[in-house]
């Protein structure tokens, strides 16, 4: 009676303070890395689950293949050399078999002539999503509307709360502008990879990408051996692309 009547009124004046409620629109779930500072190319390179339940799949996945393989700290493109190649392909092999909710994206940019490094990594950032994005729903694998969760590796302090705070600005925009308010953006911050197999894997990705554009002439060793293996299961081919504001763009997807 009267008191369900007063909770309802209670309930919906409570509703205009709280906080925004986040709509259960299913995810574009975004672990997002950088690469080519001193490379002939700039890169980002991201990592791309697209169900919400995959991050845990994908996640203990990656875990159970260290643990077998007693692989200890954090899996980095970097470290990769002649003595651990088998170890860093068997974890590839864990991320290939449980690879049916992601993908992987990049864009790069001729580094030499930028006028700001820093600046151009929050663009690439930023192109790199709503591209995806358009991508993901025009093919009808992941289609609009959705939750947006952007990571991206911590750097440094100062400086990451200065690209977060500019990438999350040109995201909402482009929600409005570009996806009709379809793109509900939920997170965008910094992960640090230390505590994050996903954020590791996207390492691991643009590591394959640098290796691939940014390579010194010599001959092939481990990290091409894996940058080749990476790139070709997940069908990865290279072509150019123009894209505005920036000069020549290569786009991997």
């Amino acid at each position: 009676g009267s008191a369900g009547a007063s909770f309802q009124q209670i309930g919906r004046d409570f509703s205009g303070v709280s906080l925004e409620v986040r709509p259960a629109y299913p995810v574009y779930c975004i672990y997002a890395d950088e690469s080519g500072k001193t490379g002939k190319y700039l890169l980002v390179g991201s990592l791309w689950v697209l169900r919400s339940y995959d991050t845990m799949k994908i996640t203990s996945a990656i875990n159970h293949r260290k643990k077998e393989l007693d692989f200890k700290g954090e899996i980095h493109f970097k470290e990769i050399n002649k003595g651990n190649l088998k170890t860093y392909l068997s974890l590839l092999g864990a991320i290939i078999q449980n690879s049916s909710a992601i993908s992987f994206k990049g864009l790069g940019v001729l580094r030499s002539g930028l006028y700001s490094v820093d600046d151009t990594l929050n663009k690439l950032f930023y192109h790199m999503v709503i591209q995806g994005v358009a991508e993901e729903n025009k093919s009808g694998r992941a289609v609009l509307p959705r939750n947006l969760q952007f990571r991206k590796d911590t750097e440094e302090l100062s400086k990451d709360k200065l690209s977060i705070m500019e990438i999350e600005l040109q995201l909402q925009n482009a929600s409005k502008s570009i996806f009709n308010d379809n793109l509900y953006v939920d997170v965008v911050e910094v992960e640090d990879s230390s505590i994050s197999p996903l954020m590791q894997v996207a390492d691991l990705f643009v590591g394959s990408i640098s290796r691939l554009l940014n390579k010194e002439e010599g001959k092939e060793g481990p990290k091409d051996i894996f940058a080749k293996t990476f790139l070709e299961a997940f069908g990865v081919d290279t072509k150019s692309e123009a894209l505005e504001g920036l000069s020549e763009c290569v786009r991997f997807s």
